[in-house]
């Protein structure tokens, strides 16, 4: 696909979209995205503030807080969101396996490197728990430019940022909405 637009929120875009120069990215972006998506489900939508009264430090690499300090030290129950505490089907041991399930796949959802991220398929089965789930390596460990996934395969989609104000937004005011051309119907 071709796109001269690409809207969103920074938290959700992978990496190889915010920080590939080239401005591809892979198939697998949507899985990045979606991991942080079961996140926000488990955590709630928290403001940098609660991040960073966590860690005691600002940090803007929310993913590696989450493995770290989250995850590595045993601590979803003190970052559940409080809507799932205070549910009147909380079961505090059967919640909690729950949480550190969602918490373990989405941290695969969101590795670096495209190339780490498992497929969607992987995914449900993820979540519905008919595969076991390795534990997930620190996702900032693995590097965006180490497969050659970057360098050989046609991209799915092309992106251009309005540099004039380095956001991913129009250069022009011809509207907000991208013309999309997908790579088959050539």
């Amino acid at each position: 696909m071709t796109t001269e637009v690409v809207p969103g929120n920074y938290m959700y875009m992978a990496p190889e979209r915010l920080f590939f120069s080239r401005g591809f990215i892979t198939a697998k972006a949507d899985v990045y995205s979606f991991g942080q998506l079961l996140l926000d489900i488990v955590f709630g939508i928290r403001d940098t503030m609660f991040w960073e009264e966590l860690v005691g430090r600002k940090s803007f690499d929310f993913v590696n807080i989450v493995y770290q300090e989250v995850y590595l030290k045993q601590r979803i129950v003190d970052c559940l969101d409080p809507c799932i505490i205070q549910a009147e089907a909380y079961d505090s041991a059967r919640s909690m396996a729950t949480a550190e399930h969602m918490v373990k796949t989405a941290l695969w959802c969101m590795q670096f490197s495209a190339d780490h991220r498992p497929s969607m398929q992987k995914v449900v089965e993820m979540l519905q728990g008919t595969i076991d789930i390795d534990e997930p390596p620190n996702p900032s460990s693995s590097n965006l430019y180490d497969s050659a996934s970057y360098s050989s395969c046609e991209p799915v989609m092309k992106m251009s940022f309005n540099y004039r104000h380095n956001l991913p937004y129009p250069s022009s005011d011809e509207g907000q909405f991208a013309s999309l051309e997908g790579k088959h119907n050539k």
